[in-house]
Formats: C-alpha cells, sequence, structure tokens
C-alpha cells in the first residue's frame, strides 16, 4: 500500500494516474486541497492530526510531494507546508514503522550551482540564498535524522521541472526538464526500490547538454529516461541571468 501526499497537486495527480493504471497499486491520497475529489482525504500535514496519521498505518511507502512548490516563495510561505509537514510525515511513518519514504526534493537545493559551470551531482545540497531550496535541504536533513534515530529508509529524489512541455527560455531550464513519463517511471522506481540509509538521485529527463547527473538514478533505481530535449534546442539558448537573479532572492512581503 502507498500513502501519496499532496496527492490533488501536480505530480500527484500524475503519479496517481500512473499507478492507477498499473492496477497493482493500493493508494491512500492524502492532500490539504482534496479539489472536491472524494478519494482524496484533506490534511494539513503541518498539524499532527490522528486522522491523517492513521492513513500510514501498514504503508510500503509513503510518497511525501505535498509542498509549497514556488521557487521563489518568501520563508514565512514555505514554514508550515515544507518544514513542520516534512516533520510530521516522517514521525508519522516512524510510529507505523512505514517501509520507506520517497521523499519530493528539488534541483532547487543546488540553487547556488545556477552560476556556476560543471556537473551537478547528488551530493551535498547547496541551496545559496533560495528560500525554497533551503527548505528542500531541510527536508533532506531531516531525512538523514530519521534514519538515524528511528531506522526510517528514504529515496530522496530531487525533481526536475515536471511537465509534458519542454518550452523554457534558458539553458538551465531546458536541462532540468522531467516529461511526466520519465517524472512517474522515477517515482515508481523509488516506490519499489529497497534501500538502507538514505539514497539521493537527480531526477530529470535526458536533456541534451544537461549538467544534472543521473548516474545514481541510473544505477540504485533502475532509471532509464525515454524522453529529453534535443541539443538543437538548448544550443542557442544561452543561460540567463535575470532568472538567475530573481530566483535566488525570494520575494518578500509587502
Amino acid at each position: 500500500m502507498v500513502v501519496i501526499t499532496g496527492a490533488a497537486g501536480g505530480i500527484g495527480t500524475q503519479l496517481r494516474a500512473h499507478l492507477d493504471a498499473r492496477g497493482v497499486y493500493e493508494l491512500r491520497l492524502l492532500d490539504i486541497d482534496p479539489r472536491g475529489d472524494p478519494h482524496i482525504i484533506q490534511a494539513d500535514l503541518s498539524l499532527m492530526d490522528d486522522r491523517w496519521i492513521a492513513q500510514f498505518e501498514g504503508a510500503d511507502a509513503v510518497v511525501h510531494l505535498a509542498a509549497n512548490p514556488q521557487p521563489n516563495a518568501t520563508w514565512d510561505a514555505l514554514i508550515a507546508p515544507n518544514v513542520d509537514a516534512v516533520l510530521n510525515v516522517y514521525l508519522a511513518a516512524a510510529h507505523h514503522k512505514v517501509g520507506r519514504v520517497v521523499l519530493a526534493s528539488s534541483i532547487w537545493a543546488m540553487a547556488a550551482r545556477l552560476a556556476d559551470a560543471g556537473p551537478i551531482e547528488a551530493a551535498e545540497p547547496d541551496p545559496g540564498a533560495n528560500a525554497y531550496g533551503a527548505s528542500k535541504l531541510f527536508a533532506e536533513r531531516v531525512a538523514h535524522a530519521m534514519w538515524r534515530g528511528h531506522g526510517v529508509p528514504t529515496v530522496v529524489l530531487r525533481i526536475g521541472g515536471m511537465r509534458d512541455d519542454a518550452d523554457a527560455t534558458d539553458v538551465w531550464g531546458y536541462g532540468c526538464w522531467l516529461s511526466v513519463r520519465d517524472g512517474c517511471q522515477g517515482l515508481e522506481l523509488a516506490i519499489n526500490t529497497a534501500v538502507e540509509g538514505v539514497l539521493i538521485a537527480n531526477l530529470t529527463s535526458a536533456n541534451a547538454g544537461s549538467r544534472w547527473s543521473l548516474e545514481t538514478a541510473r544505477e540504485a533505481l533502475g532509471f532509464s529516461p525515454q524522453d529529453g530535449v534535443p541539443a538543437s534546442r538548448t544550443a542557442a539558448r544561452p543561460p540567463a541571468a535575470h532568472l538567475i537573479s530573481r530566483l535566488l532572492k525570494p520575494r518578500r512581503s509587502e
């Protein structure tokens, strides 16, 4: 049985459809806003509540997608969904002895690499001044702590921009594109891969010239991306300095 948090969101909706089509998964679905879907249980994961915690009982895996996904969100908008909720999900997983957590981190955990060159391995995170990336770094550190303290294993996926349309304005955007087909493949592999400790992998499509290394995803998960942005679309797209500056400086509330 698989619990999906953030099941009404963009990635959650796609993953649910993918797993339903497989016909072999029992799903329990949680979201702070079910959007009228009677199969999704309303749950604010930033608040401990026995009603949603009980959904973790008997789970083989929890796919934690619920979060504020905005790269330029302010810190006050990130604390509850991206910090408090992560802690609570792991505590619930530990309480019910869940087999593993699949944690949706983000390429923005490495936001400080925007302005440099060279391959980006699935190594230590460095979000620079990006608050959203910092919230994902925090989530990854929680994963490590929960393995050491409670024996909860985690597959951390630093997910790129998951969507069917590979339209972007710069090399960074093209390099981190993740098709829905590839994203769902990677998530399903993570659900079914037995790990000990914390495994961290980048998850993008096979984009020409991308700096994101997929070596760990390929070797540890068996990830084999089917899609990718061709070199002809990335060669003429220089890095966008204005995008780097804007996204590394979170907006402040008025």
